[in-house]
């Protein structure tokens, strides 16, 4: 947290609370308004994911079960999966024609999107991934 370690002296984690305690008159009401939104909001993230096809139905739910492990690690909650099955690609990736299609929806911080992105670019049993903020239920085009 940008000031909040400087005015409060402090050099470990600790929680917004115990940060917010420590300061009782060094942030200004708008400071610490940014402070708490920061900390506490989650964005909702989709991504979507293409498993080689030549695993098995077992290894893919490993696969899928590791995806979403990492995911939790990195502070993430509400971790829904939606197995979309095996499907043609639109062009051939690593000379093969199919792969096994998952959405996976999930709230975290902004911080852990890049750690999951580079996991699944150098898991050799994703093809391809992508990464997005969803959207709200009611927003359409």
């Amino acid at each position: 947290m940008w000031g909040i370690r400087k005015y409060a002296k402090i050099s470990s984690p600790v929680s917004l609370d115990a940060a917010l305690a420590c300061l009782s008159g060094h942030l200004s009401k708008r400071e610490k308004t940014l402070a708490t939104n920061t900390i506490s909001k989650l964005k909702s993230y989709e991504t979507m994911y293409i498993v080689r096809p030549n695993l098995d139905e077992e290894p893919t739910d490993r696969v899928i079960a590791q995806v979403e492990d990492f995911i939790k690690s990195h502070g993430c909650e509400k971790i829904v999966t939606d197995k979309k099955g095996r499907k043609r690609l639109a062009y051939e990736v690593n000379k093969m024609r199919d792969g096994f299609y998952v959405l996976t929806t999930f709230d975290g911080p902004a911080e852990s999107v890049a750690q999951i992105k580079r996991m699944m670019t150098l898991s050799e049993d994703i093809i391809r991934s992508i990464v997005v903020i969803a959207e709200p239920e009611g927003t359409s085009f």
